[in-house]
């Protein structure tokens, strides 16, 4: 019996992803205690930020739940991206080995092809952290109107936008240099860690190129100034709500169009 292959690139998107999803809940004793011990480091995690921003009535200006709400707001976008892009961070590694050439040989887009090989069942390691971000955007003073929930999912949708566009970039670099692991790491450090602060306590010249030149202050801290109505911004104090969406759109129609114009330029290692 043959088995037809959804032609719309979303919908084959989606039917991998609960391909992947199933193949990976079929070892249930596995995926469980996997699943367990995540929620127990995500607990664990969370336990000690909220010790720690329980200690400081402010930082640059942020209280202790502005605090929690920007780390909170970073690792589910970061989580997020992994769940369901998290292949991209592999283009180098796969050049490098020869191994994107089985992705230029299938019937469907490339690109398509890569991000259909996603993480999907990380997507309930997220459950917690959702959970929490909720909890902490209501404790900072955040809009718990329809449209303020709506506006939060927006902007975690567009941050993850951003990091998916950034990712890209970098990784489409590797069909000109093939090495970029070394950068993909450095990327990952200073949005897994450094972006759960406020910008204010890196200073103006730090503010000025998470900003401008290579902006990553827009994945967390930037809609954050927006969703709790924070005044003391780095750069920006207003028109974030724009800003963010904006950026997201344009980083991903340049990393798009990279990755297209590098694809002409890429050669096989043969390794």
């Amino acid at each position: 019996m043959e088995v037809r292959k959804p032609k719309n690139p979303i919908k084959f998107y989606i039917v991998s992803l609960q391909k992947l999803l199933k193949a990976r809940v079929s070892y249930r004793a596995d995926f469980f205690i996997m699943l367990a011990a995540v929620f127990i480091k995500e607990f664990a995690q969370i336990a000690l930020l909220l010790v720690i921003v329980e200690r400081f009535e402010a930082l640059a200006g942020w209280n202790k739940w502005q605090i929690a709400f920007l780390y909170c707001m970073i690792s589910l976008v970061y989580r997020l991206f992994y769940s369901f892009f998290g292949n991209i961070s592999t283009i180098s590694e796969l050049t490098i080995s020869g191994r994107l050439d089985m992705y230029l040989i299938y019937p469907r887009k490339p690109l398509l092809m890569l991000i259909s090989k996603a993480y999907i069942w990380r997507i309930f390691y997220n459950f917690a952290i959702f959970a929490l971000l909720i909890f902490v955007y209501i404790k900072a003073g955040g809009d718990v109107s329809v449209i303020g929930f709506i506006v939060l999912i927006l902007s975690v949708m567009c941050s993850v936008i951003i990091i998916f566009s950034i990712y890209l970039i970098i990784g489409t670099l590797s069909f000109y240099l093939t090495n970029v692991r070394s950068v993909l790491e450095i990327i990952g450090e200073l949005i897994g860690e450094y972006m759960k602060y406020p910008l204010n306590i890196f200073g103006k010249a730090i503010g000025l190129i998470f900003t401008f030149i290579f902006p990553i202050g827009f994945i967390a801290y930037y809609p954050s100034i927006y969703l709790l109505n924070i005044e003391n911004s780095i750069y920006f104090s207003s028109y974030t709500e724009i800003i963010t969406p904006l950026l997201s759109v344009i980083l991903l129609v340049v990393a798009l169009l990279f990755w297209r114009k590098g694809l002409k330029k890429y050669n096989s290692t043969g390794t």
